[in-house]
Order: C-alpha cells, then sequence, then structure tokens
C-alpha cells in the first residue's frame, strides 16, 4: 500500500501514478516451505524423543532466528515494486531491508518490451518477467514474477504510445545509430 506521503515523494510535478505492481506471492512458497520445515523438524524430534525441557532455551532461539528469516524474506517481498506513472517507469529493488536501488527512465525512452514465463509452474499460475528495453541503459529493467505478464508487456506499449504523443519532441533519425552514441552496442551486451 502506497500512502500519501509515498505518493507525493515519488511523483514529480505533473505526474500520476498509473499503476503499482509487486511479485507475485508465489515467489513466496520458497520461504514459507522453508520456515515450515525448519521450525517443524526440530520440535518434532526433541518432542518425540523428549528432549524438549533439556533443549527448550535453544528451540525457542532456533524458532526466533527462523521467524526473523521469513519477515525478513516477505519485507523484502512487500517492498520491491514497480511503478509506472503517465512519465516514468520506476523499479523499486530492495535487495535488503535497509538496501534499496531505484531505477527509472521515461516513458518516451522504451524501446522494446518482452515478457517471458519460464516452465509448468510459471504458466499454470500466469506469472512470468516483462523485460523492457531502455535507451542509455546496458541492461533492461526487468518487471520480475509479475501475475499476467502479458497483459502487462501490452500496458507498457499503451502508456508508452500515449507518452508519445505528448512528449514535447519525437526522436527522429536512426535509433541503432542513436544508441551507439550514447554506449549501447552490441559489445557492451552480456551474452548468455
Amino acid at each position: 500500500m502506497v500512502t500519501n506521503y509515498m505518493r507525493e515523494a515519488l511523483l514529480h510535478n505533473n505526474e500520476k501514478l498509473l499503476q503499482i505492481y509487486h511479485q507475485t506471492e508465489w515467489v513466496l512458497a520458497k520461504t514459507v516451505l522453508i520456515v515450515l520445515v525448519a521450525v517443524y523438524l526440530p520440535w518434532f524430534f526433541l518432542l518425540k524423543y523428549e528432549l524438549f525441557v533439556q533443549f527448550k532455551a535453544l528451540l525457542f532461539i532456533w524458532t526466533l532466528v527462523v521467524a526473523i528469516y521469513g519477515v525478513r524474506n516477505y519485507l523484502i517481498w512487500y517492498l520491491q515494486r514497480y511503478i509506472i506513472t503517465n512519465q516514468r517507469l520506476i523499479h523499486v529493488n530492495h535487495v535488503d531491508i535497509f538496501k534499496k536501488v531505484v531505477i527509472e527512465t521515461p516513458l518516451e525512452r522504451i524501446l522494446n518490451v518482452s515478457f517471458k514465463t519460464t516452465g509448468l509452474f510459471s504458466s499454470l499460475f500466469n506469472f512470468g518477467d516483462v523485460e523492457v528495453q531502455v535507451v542509455g541503459l546496458m541492461e533492461p529493467i526487468i518487471l520480475k514474477n509479475i501475475k499476467h505478464p502479458r497483459a502487462i508487456k501490452d500496458y507498457l506499449w499503451t502508456v508508452h504510445g500515449q507518452s508519445q504523443k505528448n512528449a514535447p519532441t519525437k526522436i527522429t533519425g536512426d535509433i541503432p545509430h542513436m544508441q551507439e552514441k550514447m554506449g549501447y552496442t552490441k559489445r557492451n551486451q552480456k551474452v548468455l
């Protein structure tokens, strides 16, 4: 949830918030599984072999550590967001709770938008990655593990088209030539 204060801090003059996307909740499945197993197994064995009284303090400390791990991963998931305004695409990436990387680009600098789903689980639950290639950035902006990636790709193209209509000056000329001038060349791209 974005509060009014956060909206005002993020937005420039005459800028309107259009959409905020988060990663799908399925991203948390691995964390939930790890937490459940890490809490269940010690409790099960210590209770089964009647060792609970001897290791009670250690067991509670272990459970607290595992709970902190789960809450940390949830907060990082919750704080990571992809924001689309009528002027910009903003990716707020929390590497850790207190370490944040924000990448933003004007919508008119978008060159290409594509999406991909990988695997049966991703296809079944309709989530995937949306890659946005931007003039001037070596790496694409990737909206990871978001619901309905095809619809978001189409939405980004729609918003991009609207921003092109409202842009004071249009890009003219050969885009590959312009990319080369800005340092975006085939040599600089990573080969996977």
